[in-house]
């Protein structure tokens, strides 16, 4: 296989994984801390939100982890949950109030859920091959 190839390869693996991460975590997310507002609606809301995010924050993450694959490693599971921690502080300061969120538990429920979700559709669809 070609090196382009294998390189559109993985793009295409990448958008694949952040598009279904979004997805999954949109659904936890309605599911277990606003189920008031899970509908189809909702779900289609936050998973466009939540694959956009995962493309810009993880995608370039991504492509440099898969240069030394590893499925289920700790290592880059502890790199997701540090950049998700960023990710999900500046989102929550953002949008609530700035006073004291990272005492709510939504706050470590988020920043574990898009951390496992990530780290785990990134075993499973990319870190198999090499670049």
């Amino acid at each position: 296989m070609s090196y382009s190839k294998l390189v559109d390869d993985i793009i295409v693996r990448i958008l694949f994984c952040s598009i279904l991460s979004g997805l999954f975590l949109s659904l936890v997310m309605l599911f277990f801390m606003a189920d008031d507002l899970f509908s189809f609606v909702y779900i289609i809301f936050y998973w466009v939100i939540f694959a956009v995010i995962y493309l810009f924050t993880g995608a370039p993450i991504q492509y440099l982890l898969n240069k030394r694959p590893g499925k289920f490693s700790i290592i880059y599971f502890l790199i997701y949950l540090i950049v998700g921690t960023i990710v999900n502080s500046i989102s929550f300061i953002i949008v609530s109030d700035i006073e004291q969120f990272y005492l709510t538990t939504i706050f470590h429920f988020m920043i574990l859920s898009s951390s496992v979700i990530f780290w785990f559709m990134d075993s499973i669809f990319l870190q198999n091959r090499k670049l």
